[in-house]
């Protein structure tokens, strides 16, 4: 996950359009349980004014459902929101301090953008989905769509803080795959295919008809109780210590094209067939330029937002009232 995402997100790291689309899914999963919070604490005495931020006077109830939203329906325990609380409240004062500035320089959300958002989001999530979410959750529509518009509102302006930001050139990007050296080292791994059977039997059937000529790829498919039966019984890619020990012992002892004899599982009966090896080493520098183009604009963009926020805490004065924060509690 990159840095606005992470920003942007309640707590979230593809295809872009696959993230963009589980980030949407995201929100508004955490807005739902935001606005259910807050309806559900209405009656808990939490209304006082806990928070000023600027000119914004925020309630307990509104404290605490801004930081439901960063714990993405998480149950903190007494230990745990002891541990967190000051972390969660200071993430808090930096959305609205950013919202105190999006107030002051004018910055808003149209209704287009607004309209467009709400409509990737229920193609997404499918319509009926949406509206099953909102009404299993008891969530006022209105009340989520104010709080999204809030989210889209804190993205604007962490895009045009963050705008200036410079890209990292050829030789940084260089010098970190050369000091990171261990993160770019991929392990050996194998493909292999396998047939699995629910009894011996079953098994020792099958290694007579692979001695007798038959394709093992027909055979997994005929006669494989695994899911990747489908294809041909092949399973793909695995590095050291992804299989059960067992199985491993058996398919790292064979030769390309070689086929074990019956390997008893805890999954039952297996024969495999060893396909390819793929060395381990480090991967060449075009391989991940891209991945550490963005690992170090990523960087860059949060030491400009961080510095951007302790300049706005000093236009906007920030003030706690700690013998009300320190009553809150996050695990009801």
């Amino acid at each position: 996950m990159n840095f606005l995402e992470s920003i942007f997100t309640c707590n979230l790291d593809g295809d872009l359009s696959t993230r963009g689309r589980f980030i949407r899914l995201f929100i508004v999963s955490c807005l739902a349980l935001s606005m259910l919070s807050m309806c559900a604490n209405r009656d808990q005495g939490e209304d006082g004014v806990v928070l000023v931020v600027g000119s914004r006077k925020i309630s307990g109830t509104e404290l605490k459902g801004k930081i439901k939203e960063f714990m993405a329906g998480l149950e903190l325990s007494k230990e745990e929101w002891t541990t967190m609380k000051e972390v969660l409240l200071q993430r808090a004062i930096d959305e609205y301090v950013a919202l105190e500035y999006g107030r002051e320089a004018g910055i808003g959300v149209t209704e287009q953008e607004l309209e467009g958002e709400i409509g990737q989001i229920t193609a997404d999530y499918g319509k009926d989905g949406f509206q099953e979410m909102l009404l299993r959750q008891y969530v006022d529509f209105q009340g989520w769509k104010d709080k999204l518009r809030e989210q889209i509102l804190i993205r604007k302006i962490l895009e045009e803080v963050t705008a200036s930001a410079a890209p990292p050139s050829y030789e940084e990007i260089k010098t970190y795959y050369q000091e990171h050296q261990a993160e770019f080292t991929l392990p050996g791994m194998i493909k292999f295919r396998q047939v699995v059977t629910s009894t011996v039997e079953e098994a020792e059937t099958v290694v007579r008809a692979l001695k007798a000529g038959e394709r093992f790829s027909e055979l997994a498919m005929r006669t494989s109780t695994a899911p990747e039966a489908a294809s041909g019984g092949e399973v793909g890619w695995v590095a050291p210590g992804q299989l059960e020990e067992s199985m491993e012992k058996a398919i790292f002892a064979l030769k390309i094209g070689e086929i074990s004899p019956v390997v008893k599982t805890p999954y039952g009966y297996h024969i495999f067939q060893l396909v390819a090896v793929r060395p381990g080493g480090p991967r060449a520098l075009p391989e991940v330029m891209a991945a550490i183009e963005t690992r170090l604009s990523d960087q860059r963009r949060e030491k400009v937002w961080l510095a951007w926020l302790a300049e706005q805490r000093k236009r906007f004065p920030v003030s706690v009232r700690y013998e009300l924060f320190d009553r809150m509690e996050m695990s009801s």
